[in-house]
């Protein structure tokens, strides 16, 4: 009798070729013996994707039985060569739709989701209660109470990720009325062209009586942001890395300089331990973003070992218009006893025949000169 190879290290094995999905050799697994079947199923169907050129009838037909219990992940791209498409084709495979009851990660890529018939709506929002991961891109809801009401139907989402999503920014409260009381999260990361971020920090704080983010990254526009804030005041020290991304465009829902400082509040994250900034100073005209000292000025983090500030301008004249010294004073501060590392680069937007300026990055290190002295200063300038 030849010699069987012990069934823990065969889905070792299997494991290992699912990790680069390897689909004939999990296919040949499959096949070896009925041992190796399920694990290679676990492999081979764990992922779905639905486009315009996928063979649906086909699908249909494959998962029309028990290996839609395998399909873990399910995506929906609606675009064509990267361009967004009508998708009426998506009302007709709702029967599949239906038996993916088992989905653990929802990525959905330019849906208009009032293009979808009701039905099919009424599918994302009530056959997927296990989704753990959701990614949304240059997707549309042209009503921010149905975005609203999306994101509350994942009740044990820890990921929530999105980039390029349209809402219009009008209020919304009805639909934020019936939040939980409780939401947890591992990331919360709303990218760039999301239109109204403050439809997202409201739904995370919005009724809560207990929020904890661990990982937290916003793009903000024009909107006032006083959601953001209260979001923050809310996840407090469940914070261990933050980034958020500014233009300066913020400041003119603004009256007064500096009146950021109360509007943006990280006084009560006392567990950060990464901080990113990025502003994006869209003029040439100077602006008034001494905010950003006031609000570094508010870190008490014990934790806090590394923060990045990146700052993208159109024209070098406005690194002698910034502030430097209020962010040196505020982060050469004793009570920073963890901070190892303080990076600050410089992002000059490409132009044709205009090179990198080789004495940015000396201006910059003299205009710190608190961070500079703790060797703990790196500077460092890029195109964007």
């Amino acid at each position: 009798m030849p010699p069987r190879l012990p069934q823990e290290l065969a889905e070792m094995i299997i494991d290992e070729l699912g990790l680069t999905y390897q689909r004939p050799t999990l296919a040949a697994c499959s096949l070896t013996c009925r041992a190796w079947l399920h694990r290679s199923r676990v492999h081979i169907h764990s992922a779905v994707r639905l486009d315009p050129s996928s063979h649906l009838d086909h699908l249909s037909l494959l998962y029309s039985g028990s290996l839609a219990e395998y399909v873990r992940s399910l995506s929906i791209d609606a675009s064509v060569e990267g361009e967004p498409r009508p998708h009426p084709w998506l009302n007709t495979v709702r029967p599949l739709l239906l038996r993916l009851r088992r989905i653990r990660r929802l990525a959905l890529e330019a849906i208009v989701w009032e293009h979808l018939e009701e039905e099919t709506r009424r599918i994302f929002l009530t056959n997927y209660e296990d989704v753990r991961d959701i990614w949304l891109a240059t997707c549309d809801f042209y009503d921010p109470a149905a975005f609203v009401r999306f994101l509350q139907s994942f009740d044990r989402a820890d990921t929530i990720r999105m980039e390029g999503m349209g809402c219009d920014p009008v209020d919304c409260e009805q639909a934020l009325e019936k939040n939980g009381e409780v939401l947890h999260l591992e990331w919360l990361d709303v990218g760039e062209l999301c239109n109204a971020p403050s439809v997202v920090a409201r739904w995370a704080w919005y009724g809560r009586k207990e929020l904890t983010i661990e990982n937290i990254h916003f793009t903000w526009g024009s909107e006032d942001p006083i959601h953001l804030s209260r979001m923050l005041q809310l996840a407090g020290p469940s914070v261990k890395s933050l980034s958020i991304t500014m233009n300066d465009r913020v400041q003119r829902v603004q009256t007064t300089p500096g009146e950021l400082r109360g509007a943006i509040d990280l006084s009560h994250n006392t567990n950060i331990r990464t901080l990113r900034i990025l502003l994006r100073l869209e003029t040439s005209n100077y602006i008034e973003v001494s905010w950003i000292g006031d609000v570094l000025a508010q870190l008490s983090s014990q934790a806090l070992a590394h923060i990045s500030i990146f700052i993208e301008l159109p024209s070098y004249e406005l690194l002698d218009k910034l502030r430097w010294d209020l962010i040196d004073s505020a982060l050469a501060d004793t009570r920073f006893r963890a901070l190892k590392k303080v990076e600050c680069c410089i992002l000059r937007r490409y132009m044709l025949h205009q090179g990198l300026d080789p004495g940015a990055i000396d201006r910059v290190r003299h205009a710190l000169p608190k961070l500079l002295a703790l060797g703990i200063l790196e500077v460092s300038q890029d195109y964007t």
